[in-house]
């Protein structure tokens, strides 16, 4: 089509319009920014901001008719087939779709604003489908956003009747489409034959059984959401015939963990059963599921040795191995990356990390190091640079060791910087970040500006960081909501967010 482009590049320039092209196998960043995957990708722009990806023919006529039409100050916008959600029919709404894709959206975000052509295009596709496609502003509505633990925009979550659960896929229209449509298929594979049942039992990796005796049972239903909340995580198949059932000796209506060959042993049972499966809710089903598919240990090196001391913990603990290459930032997380042992040990909990000392009689050793856990005699390990003895500079300088004593403390509000010492952006903000501090330690003094090196210190399970630098409010009088900044990184943009706060938090005492 590049003949057909040039004619129309050579046509709209009368009209002060203009048309651009991008070497995509050179500028590959640029392409991977706004979702380029095929070759060629055509999109448009207005104002320096995406708007959508040009859906028209590649003959100069249809671009040139496009590009006349999208520019006209008079124009309007087709309807968009995204619906839009508010706090007033949330709830109804996406209790009321047998399945829903839901993003949440903050109009000022970059991301945000870059995935809606292709979010619309999406919806517009799916609709023939029967798959609506909705949004809400997240931003607008954060006590919805709360619910549903949306902290970062764009966020997207499928719903099936109100049940929310985790869009795993990636970004794009094509991506949306795949992903709905195969979210609108059954999870669990129904086995109607012996030889079906055969061949769907996986060989490595456990299977999760269910066998009904009506198919209009609560308890079904309950298997079937519990299958779709860990779909792609674990494999479900069901039957309603007594002949697939006994081949594996599973009662009527019950759930059942086939563990492949692998994983048995003289402590661990191939089926496991859960009795009581019909007259559990579908959140019992989803964590009996997760712990009783998990084998005592899972890399088959050392497995047998340490057997006879897992299985005394098995009712605490979910063991696992791993090649420490594969897990070397785990490893440095917990001070543990230049031992020398052979093995090494750690327990992760949901907030806190344990190192056990590295020992060559790693079995005596690991057995105090699990016996000590259980009794509460192990301290955390924190990795934090040293608490600095001055802070002599404007921004203060936070450490994960002093976290708690100074910004959750609760004495003062704090704006904090999560940044990494290498990070571009970061070093940009640093000038108007030190005029924030200087001007708010007398317009403000009841808040306080710092920074936070992210990648030599343990980030607050509280704070969702995921790029540099990333920026937080955290009022005194809620230190359980930090309030993630969204706008332009300047003097003037993040001094109108911290007032705005302040604002925010006293008409919340008023009330």
């Amino acid at each position: 089509m590049a003949p057909d482009y040039a004619a129309a590049a050579q046509q709209l320039r009368k009209d002060g319009l203009y048309l651009a092209k991008v070497d995509a196998t050179v500028e590959s960043a640029l392409s991977k920014h706004y979702g380029v995957t095929g070759y060629p990708t055509i999109k448009y722009f207005q104002d320096g901001k995406l708007v959508e990806d040009y859906p028209g023919g590649r003959t100069t006529a249809a671009i040139v008719e496009y590009m006349k039409r999208r520019s006209d100050p008079n124009y309007k916008p087709p309807p968009s087939d995204v619906i839009e959600l508010v706090a007033e029919d949330f709830d109804e709404k996406v209790k009321a779709a047998p399945l829903m894709l839901v993003i949440f959206y903050s109009p000022t975000n970059a991301a945000s604003q870059q995935v809606a052509p292709e979010y619309s295009t999406a919806a517009t596709t799916l609709l023939k489908d029967g798959i609506p496609l909705a949004k809400i502003d997240a931003q607008s509505h954060p006590d919805i956003a709360k619910t549903y633990g949306v902290f970062d925009y764009p966020t997207l979550k499928v719903f099936r009747h109100g049940q929310a659960f985790e869009y795993k896929g990636r970004r794009g229209a094509d991506h949306f489409i795949s992903y709905m449509r195969e979210m609108a298929l059954l999870p669990s594979e129904d086995l109607r034959t012996s030889l079906n049942a055969k061949n769907a039992v996986q060989r490595n990796l456990p299977t999760i059984f269910g066998y009904f005796s009506d198919k209009t049972s609560k308890f079904y239903e309950n298997f079937i959401t519990a299958a779709n909340t860990l779909r792609g995580d674990l494999k479900f198949v069901h039957t309603f015939e007594a002949s697939v059932a006994a081949m594996y000796g599973i009662p009527v209506d019950t759930m059942a963990v086939i563990m492949p060959e692998i994983y048995q042993s003289q402590y661990e049972d191939k089926i496991r059963v859960m009795a009581e499966a019909s007259t559990s809710d579908w959140t019992s089903l989803v964590s009996w599921a997760k712990s009783k598919s998990v084998p005592l240990l899972a890399a088959q090196h050392l497995r047998l040795k340490l057997l006879p001391l897992l299985i005394k913990h098995r009712d605490a603990f979910t063991f696992a191995m791993s090649n420490e290459d594969a897990y070397s930032d785990e490893m440095t997380s917990v001070g543990l990356g230049e031992t020398g042992e052979d093995v090494n040990a750690a327990i992760f909990t949901g907030r806190e990390k344990y190192a056990m000392e590295p020992d060559e009689d790693y079995m005596e050793e690991l057995e105090e190091f699990i016996t000590k856990y259980r009794a509460g005699k192990l301290k955390p390990y924190l990795r934090s640079q040293p608490v600095p003895k001055k802070q002599t500079g404007p921004v203060k300088v936070l450490v994960a060791r002093n976290f708690e004593e100074t910004v959750l403390s609760g004495s003062k509000d704090y704006l904090v910087e999560f940044y990494a010492p290498w990070c571009g952006h970061c070093k940009k903000l640093e000038p108007e970040y030190k005029k924030l501090a200087k001007d708010l330690a007398t317009s403000q003094p009841d808040v306080v500006v710092g920074k936070f090196d992210a990648t030599a210190n343990d980030i607050p399970t509280l704070f969702g960081v995921k790029g540099f630098p990333t920026i937080y409010y955290v009022s005194a009088k809620d230190l359980e909501n930090p309030v993630p900044f969204e706008g332009d990184r300047t003097l003037a943009g993040l001094k109108e967010f911290v007032l705005q706060q302040r604002a925010s938090h006293a008409s919340k005492d008023e009330l």
